[in-house]
């Protein structure tokens, strides 16, 4: 199975550190939002069997720049999964992208 997971660890890069340590676990790659390679056609979405979507929380949901992205370049019926790192409980914080 082949995996990216696409990150913006933006606060205090709690979100890489959690990205960095399940790369280091399982075979996948990885892509900061911020790589110019993901805002071309360098990287083929298609290719991929499982997509990982992993933001930081700002004002009780992603980062506005991983929504965006998710919006406008997400294949449609690709397996995702969602990471989030935060330091306050809440159930709220994927509904503004699921």
């Amino acid at each position: 199975m082949k995996i990216l997971i696409i990150y913006q660890s933006t606060h205090h890069g709690n979100t890489y550190k959690f990205v960095d340590a399940i790369e280091e676990k399982i075979c996948c790659d990885t892509i900061n939002i911020f790589d110019n390679k993901i805002h071309g056609n360098n990287i083929v979405l298609q290719e991929y069997d499982l997509i990982g979507i992993a933001s930081g929380i700002a004002f009780g949901k992603f980062y506005n720049l991983i929504e965006e992205w998710i919006k406008n370049n997400l294949p449609s019926g690709k397996k995702v999964f969602l990471l989030y790192t935060y330091g306050m409980k809440s159930n709220n914080y994927i509904e503004s992208i699921s």
